[in-house]
């Protein structure tokens, strides 16, 4: 007697549905916090490490930097995934290798900006070290970046290089509408050429692209199973 399991196909229709929102959502969730947290700056100016700069911030330098190095996580390994998903065959191995670049980057430079954060807090605490001790302990980390920032450099490093790459992979592929990649190409290499402050704006852009990314996944996958 052969048993038939009416239910698996709708089963097995929910888990892939439930598979393809759980690599999604963080990757929009991810963006979309790192586009808003670019454009309010709870850290303070870019670059401005200094005592005198963080001290009147702490907390909220604190409560940036940790919401931003989660966010960037989420992001980096739900752009990999998806983008691995939405390049199976042409660009495969560019979605592979960026992937890799990508995740790795990612969580380095997560671990490097937390790290650094919460040396930030506690120096520019007076209750527990006094503001000239923690003025030179925040010169030296910054003079010193092998210790503490090395992560954080790395991590962008291998996150840009990682999402160059993937956008290639979704330009091979052909999955999702083309100015999504070339979008982020172009806002990648402007990151590098445009002032400070509007450099910001340029890198919420970016995050939100990558959000987009997110979206037209899930309209794709929802196209193709219908």
């Amino acid at each position: 007697m052969t048993i038939t399991h009416a239910s698996s196909p709708p089963l097995a229709s929910t888990i892939a549905r439930v598979r393809r929102t759980l690599i999604a959502v963080p990757l929009i969730a991810g963006g979309i916090a790192l586009a808003t947290l670019q454009l309010i700056v709870p850290w303070g100016e870019r670059n401005q490490l200094g005592y005198e700069a963080l001290a009147p911030i702490r907390d909220a330098a604190w409560t940036g930097i940790v919401i931003d190095s989660i966010a960037m996580i989420a992001l980096g390994l739900g752009l990999s995934l998806v983008v691995c998903r939405l390049a199976p065959a042409k660009g495969a191995v560019w979605a592979t290798v960026g992937a890799v670049l990508t995740s790795a980057g990612c969580v380095l430079f997560g671990l490097g900006a937390f790290g650094f954060a919460t040396l930030v807090w506690h120096a520019t605490d007076p209750s527990l070290v006094a503001p000239a001790e923690g003025a030179a302990l925040l010169e030296y980390a910054v003079a010193s970046p092998q210790h503490a920032m090395v992560f954080q450099m790395a991590g962008f490093l291998a996150f840009t290089i990682g999402t160059l790459l993937l956008c290639v992979a979704l330009l091979r592929a052909g999955t999702v509408t083309r100015w999504l990649p070339i979008a982020v190409i172009v806002l990648t290499v402007a990151l590098f050429v445009v002032p400070p402050r509007v450099d910001d704006f340029v890198q919420a852009a970016q995050m939100l692209c990558f959000a987009g990314i997110g979206v037209a996944y899930l309209w794709f996958a929802r196209r193709a199973v219908s």
